[in-house]
């Protein structure tokens, strides 16, 4: 027994900086992950997903946003959160 897919969106890229941004391995599994989560997830959350440290992580979301794949997500009321991002 196949167990069916989901069908896959495919995107054709042109932007050199979108390009750039994406040319990072862990950039392209926080991506995968904003894919999948509902609402987001914070720069703690991704860091758990792509092993790296949060701070680590917390800079690749920054150049994400900066290439316009990622946005600043509505906060979950938890002051101590700092940055969540979501899929633009």
């Amino acid at each position: 027994m196949t167990e069916a897919r989901p069908e896959q969106r495919r995107i054709t890229i042109s932007d050199p900086q979108v390009m750039r941004a994406l040319a990072q391995p862990a950039r392209i599994a926080i991506m995968e992950h904003l894919g999948v989560v509902e609402g987001g997830a914070t720069a703690t959350e991704c860091a758990e997903v792509v092993g790296l440290s949060p701070s680590a992580t917390s800079y690749h979301l920054r150049a994400l946003a900066k290439s316009g794949l990622v946005e600043q997500a509505p906060s979950r009321g938890d002051a101590r959160e700092r940055l969540k991002a979501q899929a633009a």
